[in-house]
């Protein structure tokens, strides 16, 4: 729904989220230290970016804001880094917690085996098929540079710049088709079927036959 990174998802903070405009800010990641704990750090690319939620992401966050305004309730609420995704006592979720359910979601659905993160490359390859230009979705998913969308996703672009030609020839036959006829400064005549002679059109001239 968005193409973030998981580790991107997992450290989204509550001040990052506008729900007014319907957009995130992102601007950080979820890390685990070698020692096992977990800290915000830069994203990937240590770049910022914006990204506005569809109908279905804008639904998912603010279900989720309003069930942690009801865990935080609890007296062991702990949400010490103001993330928006927590468990049910406020603290981080871990990519485990996250992949495992997911995981069974997929083999219940009967689909192939994938992880979240091939989530973000069907978001990708959705949004150019759609359309969206190669600097929008590199944009949306954070690379550093537009020729890692293009290198990654380079069979995608191969197929559009098929359908494009194939849409190019289809418009062209369009066109041919309703070209109007040329204009040749006759005037239009009608023919009486009695005497084969014929007349000028009514219609046309505005003359009596």
């Amino acid at each position: 729904m968005t193409g973030m990174r998981i580790s991107d998802i997992l450290g989204l903070t509550i001040d990052c989220v506008d729900l007014k405009e319907g957009k995130v800010i992102v601007n950080k990641q979820l890390h685990k230290s070698v020692d096992g704990t977990y800290s915000l750090a830069l994203t990937k690319t240590k770049n910022s970016r914006v990204i506005y939620l569809d109908k279905m992401a804008t639904e998912a966050v603010i279900s989720t804001l309003t069930k942690q305004k009801e865990y935080s309730k609890q007296p062991n609420w702990c949400n010490t880094m103001n993330l928006v995704f927590t468990t049910e006592q406020g603290r981080n979720l871990c990519i485990q917690t996250v992949e495992k359910p997911f995981k069974r979601i997929v083999r219940k659905l009967g689909l192939s085996e994938m992880r979240i993160h091939d989530l973000r490359h069907t978001f990708a390859t959705r949004c150019l098929a759609n359309g969206d230009s190669i600097m929008s979705v590199s944009a949306q998913l954070g690379h550093s540079n537009v020729s890692t969308t293009v290198n990654i996703y380079s069979h995608t672009t191969d197929e559009m710049l098929k359908e494009s030609a194939h849409r190019r020839s289809q418009q062209n036959e369009k066109l041919l088709k309703s070209e109007p006829e040329k204009k040749t400064g006759k005037v239009p005549k009608t023919k009486n079927r009695k005497n084969n002679k014929f007349y000028y059109c009514k219609k046309c001239c505005k003359r009596d036959l």
